[in-house]
């Protein structure tokens, strides 16, 4: 299912065309750079934003510590909850609320000995990960750190998602370098530089890109790139394609490429259909029908700033309109409505605000 619908634009530019994510050889693009050897070091500073902050290796963290009981297991009716929801998550992986139940009492009931222990084969890798995942996607509660010995347990046993999944809480947390993500961080280092799996290409390029240096940017396009060549141009062929693309393009745009980023961006608004796409695809065309159409569907979305551009040529049609004397009383009207639903979704008006912006 789309996100929203399809307006009428260019035809999409072929994958083939964008060669520069494909190209696994950054001196094509000026970057004068070697391909990066990512030795233990080099990956372990990358995991911090800032350049300056130089980690230092302790011993392996707390995740693997027991601070939970049986009675932190949530019930029954929070997963019957979950799978009552629009989208229904539970069914989606192929659970179903007895499942989860019982597969934390499982695992809770022999989480204390799995350190000299193989887990049971009735507690299935998949199983537990989405289990985990479902968990730590919610608001904090007191099952997390349930999630989090289970998401450990399972980057012990060399489980892909579950490394994926630690070492980008661990990113997005500003916590990587912290002794509780030592087992991930190494994890993540080996499954890295092997460059067979286009989601952990992705996570490097996002963890060096997030530095914003020019040197990182441009280790970070190398991992971007190989991300997309691994990975392929088929759209959902791969979990983190729409955020490889995006950020790819936005360091171009910090390096002043321009017409690489616009092409990414256009790829990923048309392509791949995101909403973040469309927006920035818009910021860097001409004011036209097609600028005017991306605006709307990524307004239409959600994303802020488009719902702020698309209040503003609102507001501009509206007065040229009524310069020209082509205003009807009907339209003004409309158009005035239509203007402040986007104010609102821009967040600058309240939903039960009078007439003026805040």
């Amino acid at each position: 299912m789309r996100l929203y619908p399809k307006m009428a634009l260019r035809s999409p530019i072929p994958w083939q065309q964008l060669q520069l994510l494909r190209r696994s050889t950054p001196s094509q693009h000026g970057l004068a750079i070697h391909r990066p050897f990512c030795p233990t070091s080099t990956l372990l500073r990358s995991f911090h934003s800032s350049p300056n902050h130089l980690m230092k290796v302790r011993k392996p963290g707390s995740f693997s510590t027991i601070r939970f009981t049986a009675s932190d297991i949530p019930p029954l009716s929070h997963w019957e909850s979950l799978a009552s929801q629009t989208g229904n998550p539970i069914t989606a992986l192929g659970l179903t609320p007895e499942a989860c139940l019982s597969t934390m009492q499982q695992y809770v009931s022999i989480a204390p000995t799995l350190q000299q222990r193989p887990l049971p084969t009735t507690l299935a890798k998949d199983k537990l990960h989405s289990i985990a995942v479902l968990i730590i996607t919610g608001p904090p509660n007191a099952a997390w750190p349930i999630a989090l010995h289970m998401l450990n347990t399972l980057v012990s046993l060399s489980y892909t998602p579950s490394i994926l999944t630690m070492a980008r809480l661990g990113f997005r947390t500003h916590k990587l370098g912290e002794p509780q993500f030592y087992p991930a961080r190494c994890a993540f280092d080996a499954l890295a530089r092997k460059e067979t799996d286009p989601n952990a290409c992705t996570l490097q390029g996002l963890i060096l890109a997030a530095q914003d240096t020019p040197a990182t940017d441009m280790q970070a396009l190398y991992w971007f790139r190989t991300a997309a060549r691994l990975g392929g141009e088929v759209r959902g062929s791969w979990d983190w394609q729409a955020g490889c693309a995006l950020q790819m393009g936005k360091v171009y745009l910090r390096q002043q490429e321009k017409d690489k980023a616009r092409d990414i961006f256009r790829y990923v608004a048309l392509e791949l259909d995101v909403a973040e796409g469309c927006w920035l695809y818009a910021t860097l065309l001409e004011h036209g029908e097609e600028r005017k159409g991306m605006v709307l569907k990524a307004a239409v979305s959600g994303i802020q700033e488009a719902a702020r551009e698309a209040a503003r040529l609102e507001g501009l049609e509206m007065e040229k309109a009524r310069q020209e004397g082509t205003l009807k009383g009907w339209e003004a009207n409309l158009k005035g409505c239509l203007q402040k639903e986007w104010e609102t979704i821009a967040g600058d008006r309240t939903m039960y605000e009078d007439g003026v912006s805040m």
